[in-house]
């Protein structure tokens, strides 16, 4: 293991690992700003981003989003991420309830984390199509993240994350190309983990839209 001990004090104070929230329970995760680290982001995405708005509602959030950004941006930024790793006593890992794989660079970095850790299962939903993920392990799990308006024949193989819109106020259909054998999810990350299993299940997923003015049903 190449991250034993912990990070330098600075560094800890700056990076930040949340612990968890109400819908993945106690899974920690690693976040970035919304939008500007989103280069693959469509603009019905873009408009209807549920974490910008988060991050607009809530400043500390915001904050420690960009912090994360500047660390991430450092030449030692591997060595900090894997140090907070190595601390936490945790079966399974979301990279980015905020944010995407911006640059080749930093892909590769979480590349080398997952291949460190190989008892940690990780996640990420991502719209970086055009980045090679060649290289990446099988527990870390990326699952392409498709909205109405993305262009399929960018989208690589592998899972799929569908957003459904049918109960917001946006008309906005399926991408085509969703599977028969897509499964709904539930809301409770702690009570299912399919998707940090996504590279062995190929399963396509399908998420409900929401947040903003998308909580407002057709018909009000």
């Amino acid at each position: 293991m190449r991250f034993p001990g912990t990070p330098n004090k600075e560094n800890k104070m700056n990076l930040h690992i949340s612990p968890g929230n109400t819908k993945m329970g106690n899974i920690p995760s690693f976040s970035l700003p919304a939008i500007t680290t989103c280069p693959g982001s469509t603009p019905l995405c873009r408009k209807h981003c549920y974490a910008n708005r988060n991050a607009q509602m809530y400043k500390d959030t915001a904050e420690c989003y960009k912090r994360n950004h500047a660390e991430a941006e450092q030449s030692n930024f591997l060595e900090t991420l894997g140090h907070h790793i190595h601390t936490l006593n945790a079966r399974y890992f979301r990279i980015h309830v905020c944010g995407d794989f911006y640059d080749q660079r930093y892909l590769n970095i979480w590349t080398y984390i997952g291949k460190e850790f190989p008892n940690m299962d990780f996640l990420a939903f991502s719209k970086s199509f055009h980045l090679d993920y060649s290289n990446a392990p099988n527990n870390l799990n990326v699952i392409w993240s498709v909205f109405p308006d993305t262009e399929m024949s960018t989208v690589p193989s592998g899972p799929r994350a569908f957003t459904d819109f049918s109960e917001t106020h946006v008309d906005a259909p399926y991408a085509p190309g969703i599977t028969d054998s897509a499964i709904k999810c539930a809301g409770l990350c702690t009570t299912c983990g399919t998707c940090y299993h996504s590279n062995e299940n190929q399963l396509d997923t399908i998420f409900k839209a929401h947040g903003g003015s998308l909580s407002k049903r057709k018909g009000n």
